[in-house]
């Protein structure tokens, strides 16, 4: 029975020992997986740190010279130079369609600055014409007023013949 006793007594130990060392390895585990999820999390929060720098950069900053650029048109500022930017996909339509929208408008503008132009030309010319009518009919008035008077003194120098005449 003391070999019994002595068997179980080591057993017993050796159960400690294999307690005491398995909660370590638990211990050790439980660390090594802090530490891992620790150095995920922030790899994670690198990453979408990253993205939103890039989002920014590559999509939100053109977005927002483009939306300048429409509000400046929108005020009447067709001095803004084109977007030269060549994108893709949505962002790029969205480019090339102010951007061209804005070199329509130039066009525009400067076909209407022409036919102003025009326009003034001939205004200046139908104002010199109107007033060389107008002065051809003050003449023509001056004249038509000078033969009535030249008639009523024919007539009453006629009459005065007439008169003289007869008597």
């Amino acid at each position: 029975s003391q070999g019994m006793r002595v068997e179980t007594e080591r057993l017993t130990a050796l159960l400690g020992d294999s307690d005491v060392a398995q909660a370590e390895n638990i211990l050790a585990d439980s660390r090594h997986a802090y530490t891992q999820l620790g150095l995920i999390t922030l790899l994670a929060l690198g990453l979408g740190i990253g993205a939103g720098l890039l989002i920014r950069q590559l999509i939100l900053q053109p977005l927002r010279q483009t939306v300048v650029l429409a509000k400046r048109v929108a005020a009447g500022d067709l001095s803004a130079p084109p977007v030269l930017m060549e994108r893709r996909g949505e962002l790029g339509q969205l480019l090339a369609t102010v951007s061209g929208m804005l070199e329509s408008l130039r066009g525009l503008v400067s076909r209407i600055g022409s036919g102003v132009s025009e326009l003034n030309g001939t205004a200046d010319s139908l104002v010199a014409v109107i007033e060389r009518s107008s002065r051809g009919v003050e003449q023509q008035r001056q004249e038509t007023e000078q033969a009535a008077t030249a008639m009523q003194q024919m007539a009453a120098t006629s009459q005065e013949v007439t008169r003289n005449v007869c008597e």
